[in-house]
């Protein structure tokens, strides 16, 4: 698509595929280039011409990052052009100068930047602008990326390609994801015992939260409640409820944010409240956890879980425990804690 140019001059351009001459030529033009960009791969470095950047640019990876080559960001690190800077957050992908920015879905990466001739090209979409609005409100924000960013040297950089495994050609284990990349997401193992009983369930049944697609709960005192991981997915084991017996890996489910929870009465004139589940589907036999590549929970990361499980007393002695006795029990802990100790 053709630069919109108005009468003042500011150009407003939607780039397709042609946004790797798009983002050489703004940071050539460049006095000074600063760029939040998550995910480096091999080649970006040459690809961008970053060897004739601006002295003095900053660039914010997310280092630890699957989708981030810390070999690459070693070359930066060599160049003494740049600070660089690590985010744990970061997704996006801005390029900024003072007279433009370019803002998209393009990372600095073979695929990101058309250039892996191994893989197709990827459909990459960005919008550039002069306009003086736009640069300043993404200064803003690039600013504010900044502060929340730590420093990375070479120390750092050694320590995130001790953890670093290139993409598997097929779908990632869980087991081998690094530990370093699990630590930043919110994954965990969950364990419980007790299944409601019908008169329970009839109740829960009554609320309107169950609008909640391929909705499931679970009931507890309110002081357990809060301490639930909300926010995570995790990976669900039942427990016996004599507590002798572990059952095998169940699914994955996902525990939403509640500020707020609905009573039940339950046996014994026991009150529950509910914390909300959401089941969790594979696609092409592969879980989606944001933040983490596509991975698949084979046998090897079964047992291994397993193993670690009967380690910690069948999950009893995971690092949050929600003991009710004979009315039953939740532990989790993340996934990371587990694999790690």
């Amino acid at each position: 698509m053709s630069p919109q140019l108005s009468p003042g001059g500011i150009v407003v351009e939607f780039i397709g595929e042609s946004h790797l001459a798009r983002i050489k030529s703004l940071i050539a033009k460049a006095e000074q280039f600063d760029a939040a960009v998550a995910y480096w791969g091999n080649g970006a470095v040459e690809a961008l011409k970053l060897d004739k950047a601006p002295k003095g640019s900053t660039l914010v990876c997310n280092l630890f990052s699957a989708g981030c080559n810390p070999f690459e960001i070693e070359k930066l690190f060599k160049l003494k052009r740049f600070t660089i800077l690590n985010h744990a957050g970061l997704h996006a992908k801005v390029y900024w100068t003072p007279n433009g920015a370019c803002i998209g879905s393009s990372n600095a990466s073979g695929a990101g930047l058309g250039i892996d001739e191994k893989n197709d090209i990827q459909r990459e979409a960005n919008v550039f602008s002069n306009d003086s609005t736009f640069v300043r409100d993404a200064r803003f924000w690039l600013d504010k990326i900044i502060k929340e960013s730590t420093q990375v040297g070479a120390s750092e950089i050694k320590g995130a390609q001790r953890a670093y495994l290139p993409r598997p050609s097929g779908t990632w284990e869980l087991i081998d994801l690094p530990i370093s990349m699990l630590k930043n997401e919110k994954l965990a193992v969950l364990v419980w015992s007790r299944q409601a009983t019908e008169d329970e369930m009839d109740q829960v049944y009554k609320f309107p939260d169950t609008s909640i697609k391929n909705w499931n709960c679970f009931l507890d005192s309110h002081a357990h409640v809060r301490q639930y991981p909300y926010g995570y997915h995790a990976l669900e084991f039942n427990l016996s409820d004599d507590r002798r017996r572990l059952g095998p890996f169940q699914g994955m489910l996902r525990i939403p944010e509640q500020t707020r929870w609905r009573r039940v009465r339950g046996e014994g004139g026991m009150t529950y409240y509910i914390v909300w589940t959401e089941e969790v589907f594979q696609r092409q036999k592969r879980w989606l956890v944001p933040g983490l590549p596509p991975f698949s929970i084979g046998q090897r990361s079964k047992d291994e879980i397993n193993k670690r499980l009967f380690e910690r007393d069948r999950g009893i002695g995971l690092e949050h425990c929600f003991d009710l006795g004979e009315n039953g029990l939740l532990s989790w802990e993340p996934l990371h804690k587990l694999l790690v100790r």
